[in-house]
């Protein structure tokens, strides 16, 4: 055997014909890596920006059917709806109303409708399309049976009246549907004005829709409000007070509702992350005390799981509820390499070894185990591309690559930080590894045993991870 330094003490060449193919792979990332730091920094740094600025670009997936594949029935469906029936897209707007609805009252209802049919466009369509396919009240149902544009406004006030005695005592369903009292007050009405849109538009697109139609209605509501007087007597008609805020007019509906949800997804990621994240912490300070060893190790293990996130960001890849389960999960799924990869190199540490033969045995010792379990759990999660929801095939596709990808930043990344870590604290070991060997304890930190070294680092089929 032929000793070689190859700078910062990573020179000792092992026999080839006693080490696996993967073993030496992993060695030879090891010196490559301490040869060239810079090239390293450089390329982490690239990565970092690089991961920052794709995850600035993620956007929340709010098309509820492309949490299916394109080949299902549901979303068959919606497509029929969306494109032959005016969208898939259904809300309401509730208007406090008159318990005695009155002409004035409907024809304010009605300019209100208008509005919406003309103002409300789609925001990412140059052309300006509009964003309402539908719009509908008790007021249109009045207004079709009115055919009294000659008489008085006495005279239409009884006409209005007799349409909608017409249309409570005919079709009592959609009378009660459209206009019915608060079912916590009874003194209070609502009028319901239904719309429809499209279902399939991007979350940008479906919040603008929203905002506009809001901004109709708080821009309209106070002459709404004002027909509650009667022309004679300037009288509320009710007990309701329509400057109230409480009684002003809202927007809800599924369309609303589960944009909401949507966008709070990217919000729950980040919470159940940075929750995930500062809990680890806790738990490896407790384990380590040591605040560089637990910032190597979340460094190395946070660091895959916001790659894979920019690359869904520059991919332009929404975030649906798989997405957003990944970022927590994957983090306590990576860090378990680590885990075993320090608390070997402290045990061997304690053996006087010096941290340079630590790290080599820790190559050979956990790399094998670590990448063999990680490519079986890779694949174990990979199984999920088969299920028909699409949620579950990115959860278990992004477990997969993240997992990967935190397994290459354990076998080249740790261990040189674990190094410099070392330097950088002038040579102290931790206090947390156990001494569980008294091998090799007669060796100081500069000294080599060409013997040890081999019997040390050979590759060993069952070699435990400690």
């Amino acid at each position: 055997m032929r000793r070689a330094n190859h700078g910062n003490d990573l020179g000792v060449i092992f026999p080839q014909s006693r080490m696996k193919p993967i073993s030496r792979g992993l060695l030879k990332i090891l010196v490559v890596g301490s040869r060239s730091p810079i090239p390293v920094i450089l390329g982490v740094v690239t990565l970092i920006v690089f991961s920052l600025s794709g995850y600035l670009q993620l956007e929340v997936e709010t098309d509820f059917t492309r949490h299916f594949r394109g080949k299902n029935r549901l979303v068959t469906a919606y497509g029929l709806v969306e494109h032959e029936l005016g969208g898939a897209g259904v809300w309401d707007i509730a208007v406090p109303a008159p318990k005695e609805i009155n002409r004035s009252y409907l024809t304010a209802i009605l300019h209100l409708e208008r509005r919406l049919r003309r103002e409300v466009i789609v925001f990412d369509q140059p052309e300006g399309r509009k964003a309402l396919t539908k719009v509908l009240s008790l007021a249109d149902a009045v207004d079709s049976l009115r055919q009294y544009h000659l008489l008085g406004g006495a005279a239409q006030d009884f006409m209005d009246m007799i349409a909608l005695g017409t249309i409570q005592q005919r079709m009592p369903g959609l009378y009660r549907a459209l206009y019915a009292p608060d079912p916590v007050d009874p003194d209070r009405w609502w009028l319901r004005i239904m719309l429809r849109s499209l279902e399939r538009q991007s979350a940008r697109s479906r919040n603008e829709t929203i905002q506009q139609v809001r901004r109709i209605v708080d821009e309209e509501w106070p002459s709404i409000a004002a027909t509650f007087r009667t022309d004679k007597g300037n009288e509320i008609t009710t007990k309701q007070n329509p400057s109230d805020i409480a009684n002003a007019p809202f927007v809800s509906g599924y369309f609303v509702l589960f944009g909401i949800v949507a966008e709070s997804l990217l919000q729950a990621q980040n919470i159940t992350f940075l929750v995930a994240l500062v809990g680890m912490a806790f738990v490896f300070w407790i384990a380590f005390w040591d605040a560089w060893r637990v910032a190597a190790l979340l460094f190395c293990n946070v660091l895959p799981i916001f790659s894979i996130l920019g690359i869904l960001g520059w991919c332009r890849i929404h975030v649906n509820l798989g997405v957003a389960m990944m970022a927590a999960v994957a983090l306590g799924l990576c860090v378990d390499s680590s885990l075993h990869y320090i608390t070997t190199y402290e045990r061997l540490l304690r053996t006087r070894i010096g941290p340079t033969r630590s790290i080599l045995r820790c190559q050979m010792m956990i790399g094998p185990p670590v990448v063999y379990a990680t490519l079986a759990l890779s694949v174990g999660f990979l199984s999920l591309i088969v299920s028909p929801l699409m949620p579950t095939v990115l959860l278990g596709l992004l477990l997969g690559l993240t997992m990967v990808a935190g397994l290459v930043t354990n076998v080249t990344l740790l261990p040189w930080l674990l190094l410099v870590m070392h330097r950088k604290n002038g040579g102290r070991v931790g206090t947390s590894a156990p001494v569980t060997s008294s091998r090799n304890t007669n060796y100081r930190a500069d000294e080599e045993s060409p013997e040890g070294d081999i019997r040390g680092t050979e590759p060993r089929g069952g070699t435990s991870c400690g």
